[in-house]
């Protein structure tokens, strides 16, 4: 596993992971919060460029696209060409790039909110709740966007499209409770991360627990316990 810092976030993480039926090992770049640093992007294909990439993995944050600014379809449209010509970056490494969307990326990436979401590039795939095949034995689902951040009771970021912690730990407890096969292990994105974690807070002058979820903190203790 290897992490480039990119603008002092560590954006990018290369994983091995192997299919349970066939032991075919398959890399993963795995990209996020780039917003709009096209230049970040290029450091990312240059690091990238020697290895033997099967799948660019983007979770989210493409763009910074604000909370009020999801009504204005003209700031809508600017965040989803600026996606798609970040997608064409990463496509010249692989395609497909499988993606979700955070909460600065417009509200047409969230099927919840978009019943036909919009097609960004016809060579990458916007992951749902639904899997989707990688190798036999191997799937891949996407939960994307995240709550509000806090310090104490303080919010200090927006969360999008959840307005609070409640709505959703639902709707993410419903996506990884769909039908699973028994075979098949998963790969779950998403751009919350886990609570109780250094990974889910920001660091400034004061600490900022960054939207995190209890509920996958609970999936990922559950699945340790089940080892």
């Amino acid at each position: 596993m290897h992490f480039l810092p990119i603008n002092t976030e560590p954006i990018l993480v290369v994983m091995e992971v192997f299919s349970p039926e066939d032991k075919k090992e398959l890399t993963l770049l795995c990209v996020s919060d780039t917003h709009e640093h096209h230049q970040g992007i290029a450091r990312v294909m240059t690091f990238a460029a020697d290895l033997k990439v099967d799948y660019v993995i983007h979770s989210g944050d493409w763009t910074n696209l604000q909370k009020e600014e999801q009504e204005d379809p003209l700031k809508v449209a600017e965040a989803e060409a600026n996606i798609a010509s970040q997608l064409s970056q990463l496509e010249a490494l692989v395609k497909p790039v499988l993606y979700i969307p955070g909460n600065h990326d417009p509200k047409t990436l969230f099927p919840h909110l978009h019943p036909e979401p919009v097609s960004l590039s016809p060579y990458s795939k916007l992951l749902s709740g639904l899997p989707l095949e990688l190798a036999p034995g191997l799937a891949i689902l996407g939960f994307g966007g995240s709550p509000p951040g806090y310090v104490g009771s303080k919010e200090v970021f927006a969360g999008y499209p959840y307005s609070d912690q409640e709505s959703y730990e639902q709707r993410f407890t419903q996506t990884v409770n769909c039908p699973a096969s028994p075979d098949t292990q998963y790969i779950l994105v998403t751009h919350c991360g886990p609570a109780n974690l250094p990974t889910s807070t920001v660091l400034t002058q004061t600490r900022a627990t960054a939207s995190a979820s209890q509920a996958l903190y609970n999936l990922l203790l559950d699945s340790v316990r089940c080892m």
